[in-house]
């Protein structure tokens, strides 16, 4: 959608990126989709709110965020989902809190 792209979700896409630099060394993938070449996919995921962050792990949708979503809250969805996820962290100033791992 041309008209988010120049508003909220270029502030996302720039938190994306950002992200996506961080986790550069992992097999975290990012992919943007404009929903108006893509209608089926709004349809199947029911997105009515742009910007939209849909995480996926192993093929499943995970967690969905809806709206412009602060950096740190879209790091912490995604950090805890790999498996170095609190190596990144610490790299990034432990920027939400990771799950106590099992002994």
């Amino acid at each position: 959608n041309d008209a988010c792209a120049e508003g909220v979700c270029g502030t996302q896409n720039v938190y994306l990126g950002k992200l996506s630099n961080d986790l550069r060394d992992t097999s975290v993938r990012f992919e943007e989709v404009n929903v108006d070449q893509a209608p089926e996919m709004v349809e199947q995921f029911q997105i009515t709110t742009l910007p939209t962050a849909l995480l996926f792990v192993d093929g499943a949708l995970v967690t969905r965020m809806s709206g412009l979503t602060d950096p740190g809250v879209l790091a912490c969805a995604v950090l805890q989902h790999i498996d170095n996820g609190a190596a990144v962290m610490e790299r990034s100033g432990n920027i939400c809190p990771m799950p106590q791992q099992a002994a």
